[in-house]
């Protein structure tokens, strides 16, 4: 079952019509324009960006003084260091920057932090670089916050040009130049680069080939930084991702032919295999600590190398997933074993040791599980380091905000962020913050999944898989777009890979389609043969067997209601119950069963010989009879009486008879009786 939003956007047939006669693309395109809040007019020729316009490197505030400082070095032969980030965006900024220079001539090296050392310049590597002779540090990825440190760079007599693309505060370190298109006073029309982006924005300036004939030499390494980053697909980083997806697809050099070796991708590679697949090996090096060596790999010219270092990247990577599956798997067991953790407004976790690579990909699949904020800490010596994830609707920056006064450090924006905190102050965090959320939030936010347009399974053909690549690439800013596939009846459910995977054949009068799920196992699978369902779908044209044909991925799916809103708010009515707050009288009727409901739970779970799955889905088989919110009590008040035993799983519970139970007085809930007496109180 989904514990989402969906937000069905529509379309304006006149716009996509105008937009498709205008501007020549299919009717497909056009409607998920207009669906996107596009009119006929020059924002669709801005977006597309048919004639490639790059913004003058010049409109960066500072860009001029870092060139000018930048040629001086080159002039006096000065040593120049290249200082990195550890993460994809960083390390291929790094990459870009450092071919750039050695091909002027220059005296360059590089470095790049490993996690323990922390992000950004640190004192410890301005003394090694120093000690390397080191004139003039180019920072790239970072530097925006680095005021401590760019003072220590002066007093070394060393200088210092920062690239970066982060948020500043509101004053700038010493340097020769501040290069960043998010400080106040730049004028640059475009903001939104990648770390990788502001680099090869500087190799622009430095250079005076043009932008295209500098994109088919590190075309490469800005798609790779661009994607990773998950920034906006949109203006400049458009094309930066469309023209380096054609020379990545061609490249001869020898790390990315490894590259692609390794993800053994047999069709053509788009922005999708680069966010899922490429990325995520780069990003491996840094989160196993050994950022180094992917610096190393994407640097190498010669095949053999490059072939050991792609298959340690691959390796890497397969440790890392390792790492993360054990992470997620303790975080989950200690949020489930303190099961009041599960009803708080935000998610709190910490274990000792875990490893700090990971804790960003775990906070994100747990806030993925539980459809709700999600902070995953780890427990060394006495401080916890952290990872937070958000939803839309609850900047996760703000609410570390309102409880700095007990953090050591923090940092980020909305939807991601870092923490650190004392240990001994780690049940303080939690409980703050959830009062902070309390306060600001009277139900929480749903993750929300946007529906381009609504179809009817009989367009799914090729020519509609095709109509809208005139969109691509996809990404930050503009996604993959997703269908909504609605009173679906499920004709047949068929396990793939063993049980793994699964394909569903629904079916809507004489259309049909065939969707395949990759989120649950055939096993886990709730849904019958019979149900009546929404699904919510990509839809791409895929080669298989040599053959082109239509595939339908399944994004989220729940049963057909017009009441699904409702739903969800009861979900949060139960939470607010279980926490002990106040109910309105409106919240206290919703949440109190009726003798019918419990009865009507009873038989459900007798019949059925056991109940194992969300609570919404015997909302659903009782036909919507009764509030889901009071169906999630009468399981609570039938457990209490020990008609039954529950174990609740996640977002699941498992409901089952207690064996040989006498028959039981609903009066002597005391879960029943006080929630009666509140709502006798509120009612006068």
């Amino acid at each position: 079952m989904s514990r989402k939003r969906w937000e069905v956007l529509t379309p304006n047939p006149q716009t996509a019509a105008e937009i498709s006669e205008n501007f020549g693309l299919s009717p497909v395109a056009s409607l998920l324009m207009a669906a996107r809040g596009f009119r006929a007019d020059e924002s669709v020729e801005e977006f597309l960006m048919r004639e490639p316009w790059f913004q003058c490197p010049y409109d960066l505030i500072d860009m001029d003084k870092a060139v000018d400082r930048i040629n001086l070095a080159f002039e006096r032969g000065e040593r120049i260091a290249i200082y990195g980030d550890y993460d994809a965006d960083g390390v291929t900024a790094t990459v870009l920057l450092y071919r750039y220079f050695r091909s002027c001539g220059a005296d360059v090296i590089w470095y790049v932090p490993e996690r323990s050392e922390g992000y950004g310049l640190n004192i410890a590597a301005i003394d090694k670089l120093y000690d390397k002779g080191v004139n003039l540090i180019v920072t790239v990825d970072n530097g925006i916050a680095a005021f401590e440190q760019a003072e220590y760079i002066y007093n070394k007599g060393m200088e210092l040009v920062v690239t970066d693309h982060h948020q500043p505060m509101d004053f700038l370190p010493r340097a020769c130049a501040v290069v960043n298109p998010h400080r106040a006073d730049c004028p640059s029309e475009f903001k939104d680069y990648a770390g990788v982006g502001v680099a090869f924005k500087l190799v622009t300036a430095l250079s005076e080939a043009d932008d295209m004939e500098l994109i088919g030499e590190y075309g490469e390494y800005v798609l790779l930084g661009t994607v990773a980053d998950i920034v906006p697909l949109v203006s400049e980083n458009r094309l930066f991702v469309e023209f380096g997806l054609r020379q990545f697809n061609v490249s001869e050099k020898p790390a990315i032919k490894e590259l692609k070796n390794i993800c053994a991708i047999s069709e053509e590679i788009n922005s999708t295999h680069i966010s899922f697949m490429f990325g995520p090996r780069i990003n491996a090096a840094g989160r196993m600590g050994a950022a180094g060596k992917a610096i190393e790999f994407l640097l190498c010219d010669d095949e053999e190398s490059a072939k050991k270092l792609a298959l340690m990247l691959n390796s890497n990577n397969q440790e890392r997933q390792s790492i993360d599956g054990e992470v997620f798997e303790q975080a989950y067991k200690k949020i489930e074993l303190s099961r009041m953790n599960i009803y708080d407004r935000v998610i709190v976790v910490s274990g000792k040791g875990w490893h700090e690579g990971v804790l960003g990909i775990v906070s994100a699949k747990l806030t993925e599980f539980y459809g709700k904020p999600t902070i995953v800490l780890s427990e060394n010596d006495d401080v916890a380091y952290g990872s937070c994830r958000s939803i839309e609707g609850f900047s996760i920056f703000e609410a570390l905000s309102a409880v700095s006064d007990i953090l050591k450090a923090y940092g980020g924006h909305s939807m991601a962020a870092g923490v650190t905190v004392d240990i001994n102050m780690v049940d303080e965090f939690r409980r703050r913050i959830n009062e902070y959320a309390q306060q600001n939030f009277e139900y929480m936010p749903y993750p929300t999944i946007k529906i381009d347009c609504k179809l009817n399974p009989g367009v799914l053909t090729l020519d509609f898989a095709d109509g809208f690549r005139d969109l691509e690439p996809f990404g930050a800013g503009n996604p993959q777009p997703v269908f909504g596939l609605f009173k679906m009846k499920i004709g047949r459910i068929i396990p793939l890979a063993k049980g793994k995977y699964v394909k569903l054949s629904l079916y809507k009068k004489s259309a049909s389609v065939e969707v395949i799920s990759f989120a649950s196992s055939f096993d886990n699978f709730t849904f019958t043969v019979g149900d009546e369902v929404d699904v919510a779908v990509k839809i791409s044209a895929s080669q298989f067997r040599g053959k082109k044909e239509v595939s339908v991925k399944l994004v989220d799916i729940r049963m057909s209601s017009e009441r699904e809103n409702e739903i969800l708010d009861n979900i949060r009515i139960y939470e607010k119950g279980i926490r002990g707050e106040e109910l309105t009288a409106q919240e206290l009727r919703t949440i109190t069963p009726r003798r019918e409901t419990l009865n009507d739970v009873y038989r459900y779970v007798r019949s059925k010989g056991g109940f194992k799955d969300e609570p919404e889905m015997m909302y659903h088989r009782l036909f919507g009879k009764h509030s889901l919110a009071s169906i999630m009590t009468a399981i609570d008040v039938l457990a209490e009486l020990k008609v039954v035993s529950i174990r609740p799983q996640g977002t699941k519970i498992s409901v089952e008879l207690v064996p040989d139970c006498n028959r039981c007085n609903i009066d002597n809930s005391r879960i029943l009786s006080n929630l009666r007496h509140r709502l006798s109180l509120c009612e006068g």
